[in-house]
């Protein structure tokens, strides 16, 4: 039924638009990013928080029309740990050196009709894929501004069943289900 879903919003969701919401970089107070050698892990992590739908009205030569829309939000997060990659445990806040969180929405113009679950299906495993450039060209470029360590994103591979998709810091899947970055 998933593929289904899936399927019928592939078919109905036209990208029109993917632009970040917030955006926040934060780094600790005695971590010099610059000039420190110490050795950091990365850890990071993609959430859909939200699905919206609306109406937006176009004007076009001389009418206006109102055209369906779905919106997509992601919470995206990366951060820096001074922890080694193969330390066991939890993370504690001392020990995250800098962080980048960002909200990136998707958005779709609907071309027909498409229940909840197909929205849902797809914005679990396809929407991100879509926002998943939008978020490398933050993260680069949030990391040479700040003077962070240089850290390229791994390309997004669409996950091939629903469950929540993580990716460890090697790059990896990870289906440990937890959210490194806050």
């Amino acid at each position: 039924m998933a593929d289904v879903s899936l399927q019928e919003a592939i078919r109905n969701l036209l990208i029109a638009d993917v632009f970040p919401r917030n955006l926040k970089v934060t780094v600790r107070e005695d971590f010099d990013q610059k000039y420190d050698e110490s050795p950091v892990s990365v850890q990071f992590r993609h959430n859909l928080t939200q699905i919206s739908k609306l109406e937006m009205t176009v004007e076009q030569a001389g009418s206006s029309d109102k055209i369906p829309v779905v919106r997509f939000t992601f919470e995206t997060g990366l951060r820096f740990v001074s922890k080694p990659p193969e330390a066991d445990g939890e993370v504690e806040d001392s020990m995250v050196c800098a962080e980048v969180i960002a909200d990136i929405v998707a958005e779709y113009r609907l071309r027909g009709d498409v229940d909840e679950e197909s929205l849902q299906e797809f914005g679990s495993r396809n929407a991100l894929y879509h926002v998943w450039p939008y978020w490398r060209e933050v993260v680069q470029s949030m990391a040479v501004r700040f003077r962070l360590p240089p850290f390229p994103l791994p390309m997004y591979q669409i996950p091939t069943n629903s469950d929540s998709h993580e990716i460890s810091d090697d790059g990896a899947d990870d289906d440990s289900g937890k959210n490194p970055a806050r």
